[in-house]
This record gives C-alpha cells, structure tokens and sequence, in this order.
C-alpha cells in the first residue's frame, strides 16, 4: 500500500541585497525587454481610505500564479549622485519625509528600509537629478543621471517564472535598469540583462489598468501622498538575468530628467504545492527546498500536519521526518 501526501508549502525567506556600481558598460545588451501586460492583479495588506495611508503590497497574480515572496535588499549605496545635487533626493513613508537629503549621514540606512518595506507609500524620490535618455542604450555609458545600486548576498538565483516589479509615482519617469551576476555555472560578476522601464503621462488618481501601448506600468489601484497612481511595471526575470545564473547587483538609473520615484523589487517563486508518496508504516524524509532556493534560505512550518501521526520533525532548512500513525493509509497536509 502506498502513503500519498500533497503538501502545501508555506516558508519565509529572508534574502539580503547590497549595493554595488562598476564603470564598465561596454558589454550591455542593446535590446528592451517585454514587460508583462496582461492578466495581472495586485493583492494588498491593508485598505486605502485616503492618500497619507498605506499601500502594502501583499502579492502580485498573473494568470494562475501567485507571487508573494520578495527578496529583500541587505544595504544601499548612492552610487553616482545626479547632476542637481542631494538636495533634491529624499526618502518618503506616506505624508512624512524621513530623510530630505542624500548627503545625511544616515541616507543609505533610511533609503535601504524604504526598498525592504512592502509598503509603496515608502519609497525614495528625486526632484531632476536625472537624463532624457530613455530607449537610448547607446546614452548610457555617457550620461550623468543619478545612479543606485543593489547587491544580493547571497546571491539569487535567477529561476523560470520569477519577476521584477518596479514603482514609480504617477507612472511617468523611466529607468534603466542592468544587472549583474554570476553565469550559470559559476564564475566572477559579470554583466547578465538590461532594459528601460517606459513611462506613461502623469497618472493621478486610485486608477487599475493595464500599460497602454509603449508603456510599460501598470495602474495599480492605489496612490502616494499627492494622489499620485502608483504604478508597477513587470519583467519576467529570465530575460534580464539567464536561468542559472544568480544575480548580486542591481544598477538602476535615472532615464528622465525628472528622476523616477519609487523602488525595484524582485518576486520569485521559491516553493508550489508537492505530492509525495511514502510506504505504510514507513517513516518519510523529505525536503522543500530545490535549486531555486537562494543559499543560506530558512524555512519555517506554519501550519503542522493535523493529525501529526507518531511524529513529525522539521528543520530550518527545510528537511523534514513524517512518522505517521501505524496502519495509517491516506493523505497529510502542512
């Protein structure tokens, strides 16, 4: 006889970024990536009754798949100051400026807790400091506009159907964005994707819609202080990093001349229902991690198999032992 088990894995991760910026762009791809433009939906954490409250993203569905576990960053660094200066930088949490300058001494502390916060309404912002060089890759090597950077250590895996997902008030600034990372196979940091984020005219309002066409942010349904849409644009992750490859650094650039004002987040992926199958009377080992999963990843049960059988054991990384009860024949869950 045979003991079947369909678990459904809930885990926690939490994966670090830092930041990092290299001079060299000669090798940078010369083609814009496809954002995601249909059949998405956000989910969020909290109500928004007015502009100063929150707007938390707890998920972001596409088609059947649901993402909602974000790799987030463990440092940042301003890593070329655009040409307006650091007065026009400033860190915002709703109605409130948290830091109004990049020259404080604790900007990069502040500016790092905005792009770990799930919350939109915490983000950074720029007044200029940015230039007109969106779609324009060959500008990129010449321009001044403002430069930061992000570094993931460890390192993330760049799996099949993982996503990035970047903010910007209103809809209407554009990045560049390039990343970098280890091939597949291993090796030193090298170059792996690149693409502009386009941007739409001023959107104001609680607005839902797709990207019209050449635009690439979605309306989000919710808004900043100054009822600014939030908008989110969507890239597939393979087709800015390899499958294999792991990414350590994020660069993004200011691609308008008003510098875009939001933040980048990474959603993958990591874990999807399992069905196992163990013997009668036999002890099950098993794990929920694979190779999607970032190195040095923890994993917490929230939910035990109900009834637990003779024994179940779970370790923070991922490995577990199901004893089920003697004679059992059936299914467990956790």
């Amino acid at each position: 006889m045979r003991l079947n088990f369909f678990c459904r894995l809930n885990l926690e991760l939490f994966v670090t970024i830092a930041l990092f910026f290299s001079f060299t762009i000669s090798a940078l791809s010369q083609s814009q990536a496809n954002s995601i433009r249909t059949d998405v939906t956000f989910q969020w954490l909290d109500v928004q009754a007015n502009n100063n409250q929150p707007a938390t993203l707890e998920s972001i569905t596409i088609g059947t798949e649901v993402y909602d576990i974000m790799a987030v960053p463990s440092a940042y660094e301003l890593t070329r100051l655009g040409p307006d200066g650091h007065g026009r930088n400033e860190i915002r949490h709703g109605n409130v400026i948290i830091n109004n300058n990049s020259s404080n001494v604790d900007w990069n502390d502040d500016a790092l807790k905005s792009f770990q916060d799930r919350d939109l309404t915490h983000y950074f912002t720029s007044n200029h400091n940015g230039d007109d060089i969106c779609t324009d890759f060959a500008a990129v090597a010449t321009t001044d506009s403002q430069i930061q950077t992000l570094r993931y250590s460890p390192g993330i895996p760049s799996n099949e159907g993982g996503i990035i997902a970047i903010t910007e008030r209103n809809s209407n600034n554009c990045f560049y964005i390039s990343f970098y990372g280890e091939p597949s196979g291993g090796g030193p940091e090298v170059f792996l994707g690149d693409t502009f984020v386009l941007p739409n005219t001023t959107q104001s309002g609680p607005l839902f819609n797709a990207p019209p066409v050449g635009v690439d942010y979605w309306n989000s349904g919710r808004v900043v202080h100054n009822n600014g849409t939030i908008g989110i644009a969507i890239f597939t992750l393979e087709d800015l990093a390899p499958v294999g490859s792991v990414i350590t650094r994020v660069d993004f650039t200011a691609s308008s001349n008003d510098h875009g004002d939001g933040k980048m987040l990474i959603l993958q992926r990591y874990a999807s229902s399992k069905n196992e199958e163990g013997c009668r009377n036999d002890t099950f080992n098993g794990t929920v991690k694979d190779s999607s999963s970032p190195a040095g990843s923890t994993f917490t049960v929230i939910s035990p198999p109900d009834p637990a059988g003779e024994s179940f054991t779970f370790s923070s990384n991922g490995d577990y032992t199901y004893t089920p009860s003697p004679g059992f024949i059936g299914g467990r869950c956790f």
